[in-house]
């Protein structure tokens, strides 16, 4: 598809002609303690949380509207032992024999119908080597016969634990078939977030910061991992600007893993100046090219909260919630080729299936544009999620399927207080059709 766009940068204010709807309410889905959901295939799976107060995860297969409930991720592995269930005494004794071990988390990250792939938190002690001392007066602290505990004979005081335990971090990443209930894993030490997963490539990226406050440096750590064959692929380090305040990062794969990139956050320190709070330079998105790791970084507008990828054109769309702005950047050149007013309050955004529409979400309307020259084509009204609801409290959470032409937000209520709305937790979530 031909975009009509120059070079020159500019404000255009889109056409207020509207044609029919493109997006139609679905089906609600309920039965899960909170809106979390997570997606877990290219359309077709979600995971979240039962609402029974276990809090087990649950995969919602949308094609079928079932549901597979699930144990706890660290239960099927083979080392699933958890000393956070133990009493305070015997996870102190297992902590000081560096035997003690605590799952703190895991996340489903992909699910075929049969392979579960997830990432999981373990806090493990290293245990003691030699009497602690005390960091008042030095003497060598003592083991209390029966607390277990450390205490100094001259100040006549219990040391802190925290001050001569030391839990270190590890990640795993867990592959488990649910029908033979065999289970492979990972370690990846130190701590590392999950950033996004490629399906089609059954690969999954996974990141790090590191800040150096004393040189003003910062790197992102990025590490690929197969997980159908399980194993690490390439680690890449890259520098972005050091920042003091804001700057934290969101992530976002496209459509087809083309590109990887990272949003810096930040929002306006000054509302007349319309100025943010990073500077030399301003927020930036780092883009990745991941057939080769390689990288720039473009500028973007203060907080992008809604954003999506044309592989076809290497074109990016970027929304600001605060500025109401829509930014387009050529991703090869580096450079904003247009930008346009769009509604304040927008939270999301994603392209329909064949990349003819921009759908945009905002806190009062879900609109749809015509990319090729962004002409606003239909405005949908939140008040068709629900009765009497002018505006969402809030920016809701979404996640969304471009290519199976899907969007998912949580089930909204209103709010006693005024015509607004949020997401009740306890509700589930409803599912949104986005039409061609």
């Amino acid at each position: 598809m031909k975009l009509l766009y120059g070079a020159l940068v500019f404000f255009l204010f889109p056409s207020q002609a509207l044609g029919r709807n493109y997006i139609e309410v679905g089906k609600k889905v309920g039965g899960i303690k909170r809106f979390d959901p997570y997606a877990i295939s290219s359309g077709r799976y979600v995971s979240s949380q039962t609402s029974d107060g276990l809090y087990l995860p649950v995969i919602i297969d949308l094609k079928t509207n079932t549901r597979t409930v699930l144990k706890k991720l660290h239960e099927y592995l083979k080392n699933s032992k958890d000393s956070g269930t133990l009493s305070y005494a015997e996870q102190l004794k297992l902590k000081l024999d560096g035997k003690w071990k605590k799952w703190y988390s895991s996340k489903i990250i992909s699910f075929d119908g049969l392979n579960i792939v997830g990432l999981l938190h373990q806090g493990v002690s290293q245990g003691l080597n030699g009497n602690p001392s005390c960091k008042k007066c030095g003497a060598t602290a003592l083991k209390h016969k029966r607390t277990g505990k450390y205490y100094c004979p001259v100040c006549n005081r219990y040391l802190l634990p925290s001050s001569y335990l030391k839990i270190v971090d590890n990640y795993y990443l867990a592959r488990v078939n649910l029908k033979s209930k065999k289970s492979e894993t990972i370690k990846v030490e130190g701590s590392w977030q999950t950033g996004a997963t490629d399906f089609r490539k059954k690969i999954v990226y996974i990141w790090k910061e590191k800040k150096i406050k004393s040189k003003r440096k910062r790197k992102i750590k990025i590490l690929q991992i197969d997980f159908e064959n399980m194993k690490k692929l390439s680690a890449t380090e890259i520098d972005m600007p050091y920042r003091d305040k804001n700057g934290h990062l969101t992530v976002m794969l496209s459509r087809t893993g083309k590109y990887l990139v990272f949003f810096e956050y930040d929002e306006y320190s000054d509302t007349k100046k319309k100025t943010g709070y990073l500077s030399s330079p301003t927020g930036r998105a780092l883009i990745i090219n991941t057939s080769e790791m390689k990288s720039r970084k473009v500028e973007i507008p203060v907080t992008p909260y809604g954003f999506d990828i044309d592989e076809s054109t290497n074109l990016l769309a970027v929304g600001s919630n605060q500025a109401g702005e829509l930014w387009i950047i050529n991703l090869i050149k580096g450079k904003t080729i247009k930008k346009i007013k769009i509604a304040r309050g927008v939270f999301h955004m994603v392209f329909s299936r064949n990349y003819k529409y921009l759908y945009v979400f905002n806190k009062r309307t879900f609109d749809t544009y015509l990319w090729k020259n962004l002409k606003k084509t239909n405005s949908f009204k939140v008040s068709k999620l629900c009765n009497g609801v002018e505006k969402f409290l809030a920016s809701e959470k979404m996640i969304s399927f471009g290519d199976s032409g899907k969007a998912i937000i949580g089930v909204i209520k209103k709010s006693k207080y005024g015509p607004w709305g949020s997401s009740s937790f306890d509700d589930g979530f409803q599912i949104l059709n986005l039409k061609e």
